[in-house]
């Protein structure tokens, strides 16, 4: 219960404080603005790191090689943990934006963060503005600002996958984007559980990217998005 408790202190506080330390970033851009990008991803890694450390988290991380060079891409995860936004930053090496509910957006030091790494907030209740804003996120991964989701929408908190919600998935594979399914295994044991933060391994399956340009039919891309991501977890 310790650990969970200095975990949430920690969240919150370092949160608060990161606002000076947005501050410094800033400065340092405007200084040295062909290192901003390098600048964001040593930050956002250094607090992702953290926030495992503090949680006594280790991953054990495996296809790191099948991580593209190039940024062009959307990754494409279960969703077992709160921890997995975390995880998911710690092990891939460049600044990933990710698909967040609109309501986060009130918490200033969240917001900030957010928008730098290139976040997409959508209003579940507004379907249509939020396909319309996923649109005009894969114009973004076409320039190379590299975008996750999570296609389950919700934790799962447990092995076993919820159904895909396929839209943004769906515009991501019309319009091209490679896709690298990404597997976690174990993260819902580290809190989600016994709704405390337990000390532990998290397994990361980084799997070989897939290119819809491959595939003449787009609904075995989904499919096999689906089942690769699946085949790293166990079989019940």
């Amino acid at each position: 219960m310790f650990r969970t408790i200095l975990f949430f202190i920690y969240f919150w506080l370092f949160l608060i404080l990161s606002l000076f330390i947005y501050g410094f970033y800033k400065l340092l851009g405007f200084i040295l603005p062909k290192a901003n990008n390098k600048i964001l991803l040593v930050l956002v890694q250094w607090w992702a790191r953290n926030i495992l450390r503090i949680g006594g988290i280790k991953l054990n991380l495996s296809g790191s090689e099948n991580i593209p060079k190039n940024s062009r891409v959307c990754f494409v995860s279960n969703h077992q943990s709160n921890y997995d936004i975390g995880i998911l930053i710690s092990a891939i090496p460049m600044i990933i934006g990710f698909i967040a509910k609109v309501e986060l957006k009130k918490y200033l030091p969240l917001r900030v963060w957010m928008e730098e790494i290139n976040c997409l907030f959508i209003n579940r209740k507004k379907p249509k503005l939020s396909i319309k804003n996923v649109e005009e996120r894969i114009q973004a991964i076409k320039e190379g600002k590299t975008l996750l989701i999570f296609p389950e929408g919700t934790r799962s908190k447990g092995y076993n996958m919820q159904s895909f919600k396929t839209g943004s998935l769906r515009l991501l594979v019309e319009n091209n984007i490679e896709i690298v399914p990404i597997t976690i295994k174990n993260s819902f044991l580290r809190y989600e559980k016994e709704k405390r933060i337990k000390p532990g391994k998290i397994d990361i399956i980084i799997h070989p990217s897939i290119n819809p340009l491959e595939y003449d039919n787009k609904d075995l891309v989904l499919y096999k998005i689906c089942e690769t991501i699946k085949s790293g977890l166990p079989d019940f």
